[in-house]
């Protein structure tokens, strides 16, 4: 997922009581979620903390880090996610084939603040779009259930939420 170039070189220490929220895609299979590139499943009513397969580049801590591209994406709008989806969709289908979800995330944290969206240090996906792929092999309400998430109607992008440098 491209989210754009860094805003800024400082992460933001957002509060879990006032996340940013964001929107993503992810892989489902066997009623789980999993990051698009079917990495990290995504726990059923709790969050996901990010990690680094890289962290030793970095001193292990913290994650997400500057110098880095880890930490847990989403974009700024379920817009911007459209094109990126239908590229990643058909490209991770030809080897895979695949069946994807589109929602809104909440992220809190260190978070790194792109043109088009952040990588967050934690995550917790909060609702899908009604946008969802006819071959998933798992009913959607039983994966709405299972996460205790909300059907989310894509409206109209809202302004980007002020964003203050820890």
């Amino acid at each position: 997922m491209n989210i754009g170039r860094p805003v800024r070189q400082e992460p933001l220490l957002v509060p879990d009581h006032e996340p940013i929220s964001g929107s993503r895609m992810w892989q489902v299979e066997d009623g789980r979620l999993f990051g698009p590139a079917r990495g990290a499943g995504w726990p059923p009513g709790g969050p996901l903390w990010a990690w680094c397969p890289r962290a030793s580049l970095h001193d292990e801590r913290p994650v997400p880090h500057a110098r880095c591209t880890c930490g847990i994406y989403a974009m700024r709008s379920a817009g911007s996610l459209g094109r990126p989806a239908a590229i990643a969709a058909r490209s991770w289908a030809a080897r895979w084939n695949p069946a994807f979800v589109l929602g809104e995330v909440h992220l809190w944290g260190r978070v790194f603040e792109h043109d088009l969206g952040w990588r967050a240090e934690w995550a917790r996906p909060v609702g899908l779009y009604r946008t969802w792929d006819p071959s998933l092999d798992v009913s959607m309400q039983e994966l709405l259930e299972r996460y205790g998430l909300d059907v989310r109607v894509r409206g109209e992008d809202e302004p980007p939420r002020q964003l203050v440098p820890a």
